[in-house]
C-alpha cells in the first residue's frame, strides 16, 4: 500500500487511493487522531509534524512523520497583534489587541473550523470571553473587522 504523502501549498495529501480510508495523526502529541481529519488530504491549522494511516479492508499502514511549517512569516506577524492571557485558560480569557477595531466580530472555532460561538458589534482593542462551559479542548479566536483579522489558538483546560 502506498504510504507516500505530498506536500502542495498548505495541503498534505496522501498518495494512497482505491477503496481505501484515512485517518491523520499529530505526530508532535504523541501521534493522536485528529478529529475528523479523515480525507485523502489534510490542511493543518498549525506548523507541526503529521502522517497519515491508510485503511483498505485487508490492511493498513501508516506514513512516515512529515514536517509542515506552511503557517509563516504572516501567522507570525498577525500572532504578535493579538495578545490572549491565561492561556491555557480555565474558562475566562482575556483579549487584548494592539490595535482597534470598529464593529468588529469575534468568532470561537473548534479545532475543525466550526463555529462554537460569535458575537457581533464589538469595538475596542480589549475583549472578555468567558468559555467555562465549553469542553477541554483548542479552539481559535477569529476578530476581524473591515480592515483587519486577527487570529490566535485558545487552549481549554
Amino acid at each position: 500500500m502506498d504510504t507516500s504523502v505530498q506536500l502542495n501549498g498548505a495541503i498534505l495529501s496522501s498518495n494512497a487511493s482505491g477503496g481505501v480510508t484515512y485517518q491523520w495523526l499529530d505526530c508532535n502529541n504523541g501521534n493522536t487522531s485528529i478529529a475528523g481529519a479523515t480525507s485523502q488530504s489534510y490542511t493543518p491549522l498549525v506548523n507541526g509534524s503529521y502522517k497519515v494511516v491508510v485503511n483498505n479492508v485487508n490492511c493498513s499502514d501508516t506514513s512516515a512523520c512529515h514536517i509542515f511549517n506552511g503557517i509563516g512569516i504572516a501567522a507570525v506577524a498577525l500572532s504578535n497583534s493579538i495578545y490572549l492571557f491565561p492561556n491555557p485558560s480555565g474558562g475566562k480569557t482575556t483579549i487584548d489587541l494592539s490595535k482597534v477595531l470598529h464593529n468588529a466580530s469575534l468568532r470561537l472555532l473548534d479545532i475543525m473550523g466550526q463555529t462554537v460561538y460569535e458575537t457581533m458589534g464589538l469595538s475596542g482593542n480589549s475583549f472578555f470571553l468567558d468559555i467555562s462551559t465549553y469542553s477541554k479542548a483548542i479552539y481559535f479566536i477569529e476578530l476581524s473587522d473591515q480592515q483587519n483579522v486577527l487570529r490566535a489558538k485558545l487552549v481549554k483546560e
